[in-house]
């Protein structure tokens, strides 16, 4: 075999004889896996790990379906999780909520009077519909909760989550960390989520009848496919997963 001085990198397979020939014609250079096989490897290992994390993922369900704890810290889903709402946007709620429940108030006294609906959402210049939904509750209606927007921090929220419960304090650490792994939001954005951590415990909601339906096998293409590629209720998966395991 003719010696080839010029070669710096070589990719192979794992075979020993390209081994073997590549130390033997280029003694310089350095040797590694081809793309094929480090894919292989990689799937390979997520399997491995897919199989430890959802036996964990469903264990741990049961666990908390039979757990009786009483939870004094209040409770939120790692999907709810967000940073705490502006003083500005908290006031302008309580304003808006305020004026409603004095409204409300105004229905009950006049349906207490006698009047019908129609009249009383006439007087205060509501909707009938409203009325009847209002005085069928029998208490006061609060306002449902925006749905939560998706930011670039909810695929990092796991493994933010896990650092903390393990005791990393520092905002700047972990937004350094999850920035070698792809966060492309700002420390900002990191310390304000941590500021709900100090005033709630944020919990993995996991899924399990999403998460059961995969296998090992079949799973394991969530993870290993481009997620561009992936179609919407595929990603929602993907997510599931993430979220119920920061391992995964």
């Amino acid at each position: 075999m003719r010696h080839q001085s010029d070669l710096a990198v070589i990719s192979r397979d794992h075979g020993g004889e390209y081994a073997s020939a590549a130390r033997e014609g280029a003694s310089q250079a350095i040797q590694c896996a081809d793309r094929f096989h480090i894919v292989k490897n990689l799937t390979e290992a997520i399997q491995v790990l897919l199989a430890r994390c959802q036996a964990e993922i469903l264990a741990e369900k049961k666990q908390r379906a039979s757990g009786s704890d009483e939870q004094k810290t209040p409770v939120i889903s790692i999907e709810e999780w967000r940073p705490p709402e502006p003083a500005y946007v908290e006031k302008v709620r309580l304003a808006r909520r305020a004026g409603r429940y004095a409204h409300y108030q105004q229905v009950v006294e006049s349906r207490q009077q006698g009047m019908k609906p129609q009249a009383i959402a006439q007087q205060l210049g509501q909707s009938v519909r409203t009325m009847q939904r209002w005085l069928a509750a029998g208490t006061f209606p609060e306002t449902k909760k925006r749905r939560k927007r998706q930011s670039s921090f909810d695929v990092f929220a796991p493994y933010v989550l896990k650092r903390w419960q393990e005791g990393e304090r520092n905002g700047l650490a972990l937004w350094r960390e999850i920035k070698a792994q792809g966060y492309t939001g700002t420390a900002n954005g990191v310390y304000r989520h941590l500021e709900t951590l100090k005033q709630a415990e944020v919990r993995a909601s996991i899924n399990p009848e999403r998460i059961q339906k995969y296998s090992v096998n079949t799973a394991i293409w969530l993870f290993m496919r481009d997620p561009q590629k992936l179609d919407e209720i595929e990603r929602e998966d993907l997510v599931a997963f993430c979220q119920a395991s920061a391992p995964l």
